[in-house]
């Protein structure tokens, strides 16, 4: 039986779902760690930490507008989080640094 059929179709599936994703990100397998979060956010869309992870993933695929979309659902979440105001503006100085170049 592997990882994947083996998993539990519950109520916490969506744990299943989002350590994928953030190790799919590990090993850069970007498009099915999005996959993967999308997921999670199907069986649980209020939990933050879902958002924040697939933005750092759209980072990666260099998407810096659909990663600040994903951040704004973290911070509207969890607006005490310090860590998701803090990436977002770092993406967002990216984004004007990328134009300006």
């Amino acid at each position: 039986m592997t990882y994947k059929t083996s998993r539990r179709r519950d109520a916490l599936g969506w744990i299943t779902h989002f350590e994928e994703g953030i190790a799919l990100n590990g090993l850069a397998r970007y498009k099915d760690a999005i996959i993967e979060f999308n997921k999670a956010i199907a069986l649980n869309p209020k939990w933050a930490d879902i958002h924040y992870n697939k933005s750092v993933v759209l980072c990666n695929l260099k998407k810096y507008k659909e990663a600040i979309m994903e951040l704004n659902k973290a911070i509207k979440l969890n607006p005490n989080d310090v860590d998701y105001r803090v990436t977002k503006e770092k993406v967002h100085k990216f984004v004007i640094l990328q134009k300006r170049a």
